[in-house]
């Protein structure tokens, strides 16, 4: 039997036509005007892309943010993360975006493509320092999504309630009980 667990979120890149621009604007105007305002109160950044060095600032910023929810706590989750983040550099399919700020990398979001699909794995910003990075970061994965000709990008599960503020699609998850 399957019970229902919950729900996995993703953006269908295709019903904007592979553009941010149209994806931005079926938002309402509302959400719209407070977005860019969010996204300009991000002070000045680079952008950089597959520093894997930065993995160990992703793994600080993400127990900062997160605290005891976090699952770099888990010393066997952090070591399978790791191990995935280094076979995708290796493969060459790791999507790393790292934020720089005044000279510091205040936030790293560690994502893989993979046929049609990107899939944000996980990340870690310095919001308490930097507020919206989040936010910013989520626009900069879209872009590179679109970038990387991805049909769709795959948010995951938890965490619903900003990911249905993004209009992202839902599906709901199940799992085997025996």
């Amino acid at each position: 039997p399957f019970l229902v667990d919950e729900y996995t979120y993703f953006l269908d890149l295709s019903k904007y036509d592979y553009s941010f621009d149209k994806y931005f604007a079926s938002f309402d105007k509302k959400k719209q005007k407070n977005l860019k305002r969010d996204l300009k109160s991000v002070p000045e950044y680079k952008v950089h892309y597959n520093n894997i060095q930065d993995f160990d600032r992703l793994v600080e910023l993400n127990i900062k943010q997160y605290g005891e929810y976090s699952r770099f706590n888990n010393p066997l989750i952090k070591k399978g993360i790791s191990r995935l983040v280094e076979l995708a550099h290796k493969k060459g399919i790791l999507e790393m975006i790292s934020i720089e700020i005044n000279g510091g990398i205040e936030g790293v979001d560690a994502a893989i493509t993979f046929g049609n699909w990107y899939h944000t794995l996980i990340g870690g910003v310095n919001n308490q320092r930097v507020p919206n990075l989040g936010k910013l970061m989520n626009v900069l994965d879209i872009k590179n999504a679109i970038a990387k000709k991805a049909g769709f990008v795959d948010f995951f599960a938890t965490s619903g309630y900003w990911k249905e503020l993004w209009g992202f699609e839902k599906e709901m998850l199940f799992k085997f009980m025996k």
